[in-house]
């Protein structure tokens, strides 16, 4: 065999294994984002879920205070009321504060994907240099975000309940 034909057979080889290579990058790439938009989508459902509830109560709460305002010339029942919805407006002040975090840690999560996206660009002997020198600092914002995002959305909806309890006891009563 020849110089020529080596040379040859060795380029078809190395094409042969670039083109899986990057297929499987490419399958793996696939998946990530359609797995991260299907967070993203069923998060923003929830949120999305908990603000609604949160604001709903506070709309009804808020009209049937208007009534028993307008009807009643004792208004002591009426102030309880209004104290009753309290816990929906902290529950929507979570809920929006849990938004603008998701939107944070979505964009942290886009500048880490970037940044490893670098590294896999690299070739393996100058990888090694680069990650010793340049570590994706926003990986460590990751999980603290995600976890400050979810308890923020877990408060909203116990303030929700909290609320609702509240009502229920305030009913109870007169």
């Amino acid at each position: 065999m020849s110089d020529d034909h080596k040379l040859k057979a060795s380029l078809a080889q190395y094409d042969a294994t670039t083109r899986r290579q990057d297929l499987n990058w490419r399958t793996r790439f696939d998946h990530m984002l359609h797995s991260d938009r299907a967070a993203v989508d069923i998060g923003i459902g929830a949120l999305k879920t908990i603000i609604t509830l949160n604001a709903g109560a506070l709309v009804a709460l808020l009209a049937f205070f208007g009534q028993i305002w307008s009807n009643n010339t004792e208004h002591k029942f009426a102030l309880k009321v209004l104290v009753a919805g309290q816990p929906f407006i902290w529950g929507l002040i979570f809920g929006g504060t849990s938004f603008l975090v998701a939107y944070f840690y979505q964009s942290v999560i886009t500048c880490k994907f970037y940044c490893d996206m670098e590294l896999e660009l690299l070739t393996d002997s100058i990888k090694h240099q680069v990650i010793k020198q340049k570590k994706c600092r926003v990986s460590r914002a990751v999980t603290p975000l995600a976890l400050f995002m979810v308890l923020l959305a877990v408060l909203a909806f116990v303030f929700f309940i909290f609320g609702v309890k509240q009502i229920f006891l305030m009913m109870a009563e007169s």
